[in-house]
């Protein structure tokens, strides 16, 4: 007999999604203070990959608790309306690469080369071959 490993309790969409809230201010939010402090005292930009490798994976589950379709299709809908352009490829582009690898390459997409940007207290933008995703 095979035993499970894992086992998850149910829980209704608001509660998980009031809990995923508390563990983002508890845990995530303190990163933008720090940041935003240094920014504050230093005067320039700072990016902070690690911010992604916390977001996007509660992006992918939030996405699949809210949306109906496939992963990928639920994850472009939470993306959008977030206001992330081009959110299929900021997901291959960030997502993937800064979960398996730790720097960031360009793509090429409809036959241009696209470079990226991570900032804070920005704008997400995707102008002159750059696309900049606001943590």
């Amino acid at each position: 007999m095979k035993h499970k490993t894992f086992s998850y309790k149910r829980v209704p969409k608001k509660q998980f999604l009031i809990a995923v809230k508390g563990r983002l201010e508890d845990e995530v939010s303190p990163y933008f203070r720090c940041i935003e402090q240094e920014h504050r005292r230093s005067g320039r930009g700072i990016g902070f990959w690690a911010l992604v490798r916390m977001l996007f994976p509660v992006i992918e589950t939030v996405s699949s608790v809210l949306y109906q379709g496939t992963p990928g299709q639920k994850r472009a809908r939470l993306l959008q309306e977030i206001g992330i352009p081009f959110p299929n490829l900021v997901w291959e582009m960030y997502r993937h690469t800064l979960s398996h690898n730790d720097e960031l390459m360009a793509a090429r997409y409809k036959g241009r080369q696209v470079g990226w940007g991570i900032s804070i207290g920005g704008n997400h933008k995707c102008e002159g071959g750059q696309l900049m995703i606001d943590m």
